[in-house]
């Protein structure tokens, strides 16, 4: 018998167009039906769909189960089924099925088979082929519901793998399948990273609302008064027939405006799944905090199922925009196997994005873990559930790499960046700068931090906290080597190409000979910022300075490389809602006002070596382009990088 082989990759060059929305190629429901899968959401690029199969021509039988143990299924009837291919050239013998029990083929399923023509196929990139039943199927404790077709020649990807799927993790009963000759066993896929089979059926369901949603916002917003900004607001799907408009009104410091309606841009459909939009506020111009309540009254245009839900929060209506940066903490350490891909998202960040974001990584229980003699990480680490985690502006905790998708594959590429320009999207309530400089003998340092608040306030509940933050630290002994998972799929390296986790997945179970950047190496104030930092009462465009004197931190030497490669992160902290509002980070001057002091320890004897723009901003790794390039000897070189 042939060893079956579970393959599961991009479709790389295949599919060129963007999916359609389903609502684009279903049949038009009738009044109470919906369609609806356990994957329901479908990613905007096609690529990034899963793809399984034997890699042979076979016959392929692969459903889901339907249980009344979900709501959503408990008294429903199945009208329709849905399904994927990738492509339709040597596929024959098409059918959808429904059956009590995992059928040995679609001819021994023993509810209903329908065959579906050859008019009716599509391909991934025309979305799903939609088939309605001949006779409606009330659920009764539970059934399978499947499609089978035969690949007649597997040469091409398409026929190779010809079940789609999508997703990070197989829910429970979301996947099953088995191949007539290569693997004749059915495949319960349920907790496989393969994600769930992009299977839907069309449900109609007297029990389960059509039109119903819940709602909460963000505890505070920042918008420029007098102008048309949005609030984020956090949609959960409770309805039959998913969200396609709300009706809502903003109740501002106790009055109360008009009914307004909000279309999603995409009708959102997965039943208890929530969904991100931004709501339509213009503030008043008055600069100053609003409590504000937003009230949901209808969904789909009918109140009839929903009754009116509020959600309150704080409205800061600003002068002006302030250049805003996020805050990334990556919290890691060497002894982390999959940490390596916090460690490439943070260097991607910072070459591409580096004027927007302040970068710190927080290593625990290695040799780059914050000293225990200043004011440590300890309070905020004990927050975090496992490495690798990052949080982004203290409030959004999520994957350093992957961020906040949850429906990644192990080779996708960085999606952080989105969490991040998402945050970037909404205004700060204060500009934030920093500009550390040591003493003439490089022991003491001083920071003075200038912010800016754009609006009125009597009292002023913000605080400052700094991080000192190291580069280019490394070392040759055992204790600087990187444990490393991805070295597992090395055999399958070639799908990591196209991401910078490529040379991770090539570099061997333990990762030596790296530079760590990033390393929180002190810190003051960082749980909620030092007291009397900030001073009341705040006034719109009046400039606060603050300034931090601190001696260099007892810090080993082993980890004191460099000092030219020092530098100080200043965060502004809302002690209302623990959010960091503004970020800066600067390199510690010279007395002298030089970018340069010297090194205080060999680089673990290696050279140390930094790549600068023309800027003088530090690069991670070198982009395309002419950069000057700054030994360790201080000798500096043009170089241009192809």
């Amino acid at each position: 018998m042939k060893k079956p082989i579970f393959i599961y990759l991009l479709l790389l060059a295949l599919v060129q167009t963007s999916l359609p929305t389903a609502a684009q190629t279903a049949e038009t429901p009738q009044a109470g039906q919906a369609w609806w899968g356990y994957c329901q959401a479908l990613p905007d690029d096609p690529n990034d769909i899963g793809l399984l199969g034997m890699e042979t021509a076979d016959t392929y039988d692969a459903c889901v189960k339907l249980t009344r143990a979900s709501a959503v299924l408990n008294g429903a009837t199945v009208h329709g089924i849905a399904f994927m291919l990738p492509a339709t050239e040597h596929i024959e013998h098409v059918r959808v099925w429904l059956s009590k029990k995992l059928p040995a083929s679609a001819d021994s399923a023993d509810v209903q088979v329908k065959d579906v023509s050859a008019e009716a196929l599509r391909t991934m990139s025309q979305g799903y082929i939609r088939v309605l039943l001949d006779t409606p199927y009330e659920v009764e404790d539970s059934v399978y519901a499947g499609y089978t077709f035969t690949v007649t020649q597997a040469a091409t990807d398409a026929g190779n793998y010809p079940l789609c799927c999508y997703g990070s993790k197989t829910q429970d009963n979301a996947f099953f399948f088995h191949a007539h000759r290569s693997l004749s066993t059915w495949q319960d896929l349920s907790g496989s990273p393969y994600g769930d089979l992009l299977l839907q059926v069309l449900l109609s369901n007297p029990t389960v609302p059509q039109n119903k949603a819940s709602l909460m916002a963000a505890e505070s917003v920042t918008l420029a008064g007098g102008q048309e900004g949005s609030v984020p607001v956090y949609l959960t799907n409770e309805g039959l027939l998913g969200i396609s408009s709300i009706g809502y009104s903003w109740t501002v410091d106790g009055t109360e405006g008009d009914m307004q309606t909000y279309t999603l841009p995409q009708p959102y459909t997965t039943i208890g799944g929530t969904a991100v939009v931004g709501v339509p506020l213009t503030p008043d111009a008055d600069f100053r905090q609003h409590d504000v309540r937003l009230t949901l009254r209808q969904v789909n245009g009918s109140s009839d199922e929903t009754a009116p839900q509020m959600t309150d929060l704080k409205i800061i209506t600003v002068t002006e925009a302030s250049e805003r940066r996020i805050l990334v903490e990556e919290f890691t350490g060497t002894w982390c196997g999959w940490c390596p891909r916090g460690m490439v998202a943070l260097d991607y960040l910072h070459e591409h994005m580096g004027d927007q974001t302040v970068l710190i990584a927080v290593h625990g229980g290695d040799l780059m873990a914050i000293e225990q003699k200043t004011n440590n990480y300890n309070a905020v680490l004990n927050t975090v559930s496992g490495f690798p985690y990052a949080y982004l502006n203290r409030v959004l905790g999520c994957d350093p790499y992957h961020g906040t998708d949850q429906s990644y594959k192990i080779n996708d590429n960085i999606y952080i960046d989105r969490d991040i320009n998402r945050l970037l999207t909404y205004q700060s309530e204060a500009a934030l700068t920093v500009a550390p400089r040591w003493n003439a003998d490089s022991t003491v340092f001083e920071a003075q931090a200038n912010i800016t608040f754009r609006y009125n306030r009597d009292d002023a509940p913000y605080a400052l906290a700094f991080v000192l933050v190291a580069d280019d630290l490394h070392g040759n002994i055992s204790s600087w080597n990187q444990e490393n998972s991805y070295s597992q799929f090395a055999a399958q390296a070639s799908y990591f190409e196209s991401t910078p986790l490529y040379d991770i997945v090539r570099g061997g179970s333990r990762l030596a000979g790296l530079h760590y950047n990033h390393v929180a190496m002190a810190a003051w104030g960082i749980s909620q910022g030092i007291d009397g930092s900030i001073a009341a009462p705040l006034v719109a465009g009046q400039t606060q300075t603050y300034t931090l004197s601190a001696p260099l931190p007892e810090i080993s030497a082993t980890l004191l490389q460099d000092k030219r490669n020092l530098s100080l992160a200043a965060l502004l902290f809302n002690r209302e809602t623990g959010e960091v509002v503004n970020a800066a980070i600067g390199s510690i001057a010279a007395a002298d006002g030089q970018s340069g002091i010297g090194q205080t320890a060999a680089a673990g004897s290696q050279e140390a070596l930094s790549v600068y723009d023309l800027q003088g901003r530090r690069l991670t790794s070198a982009g395309r382009g002419l950069h000057i390039m700054r030994m360790g000897n201080g000798e500096t070189k043009k170089i241009y990088t192809r």
